[in-house]
């Protein structure tokens, strides 16, 4: 079965060879459909539908003849994967020069994810948790503040670094999706 996502316009591409344009008739269950261009259309998901089914008819000496069907599983967005800067978010111990020289939180869809989606991080809470202390931080923005960052200067091999309820949002065409991102925790080598 084919994926559709919720809250997007996902593109399909619908070629008939043998029949015209005037000649075939779409309808859909569990979405809404939109001519792009000959051939390519949007997929809109209805909200609280799970599956949908595409139908293609033709009309052949005045009547209409179903020529096809696809079925659509329909799925919600996945969640963005956050990160410090060019960072991977993998839990793994990094130099600190290399923590040191980050000074934004992002966020992607990851590169198997098919659609170009913008999302950035809106805020987030953090920790450095060194031997004999932790230093709490909030921003309501992805950027690390100077007093953090200072602080992240003086880390040492074994502390942590932890960024929690990271906020993000993607802007979508109608609206603006807000999501809560997994954590990002950063041991320094």
């Amino acid at each position: 079965m084919n994926i559709v996502y919720e809250n997007i316009d996902n593109p399909i591409e619908i070629i008939t060879p043998g029949y015209s344009n005037d000649q075939i008739s779409i309808t859909v269950e569990g979405a809404n459909i939109f001519t792009q261009s000959p051939h390519k259309y949007i997929l809109r998901p209805i909200k609280g539908q799970r599956k949908c089914t595409l139908k293609l008819s033709a009309k052949e000496d005045g009547k209409l003849r179903l020529i096809g069907a696809e079925y659509f599983r329909i799925r919600s967005l996945p969640t963005p994967i956050p990160q410090l800067g060019g960072l991977p978010n993998n839990g793994l111990p990094q130099a600190k020069a290399a923590v040191v020289a980050q000074t934004t939180l992002i966020s992607t869809y990851g590169p198997g994810f098919g659609y170009n989606l913008q999302n950035r991080v809106t805020g987030y809470k953090a920790k450095v948790i060194t031997a004999d202390s932790v230093y709490t931080f909030k921003n309501d923005a992805p950027v690390l503040k100077l007093d953090m960052r200072e602080v992240i200067k003086a880390t040492q091999p074994g502390d942590v670094i932890l960024f929690y309820e990271i906020q993000s949002e993607t802007t979508l065409k109608k609206d603006t999706l807000k999501v809560n991102c997994p954590s990002i925790v950063i041991p320094i080598r």
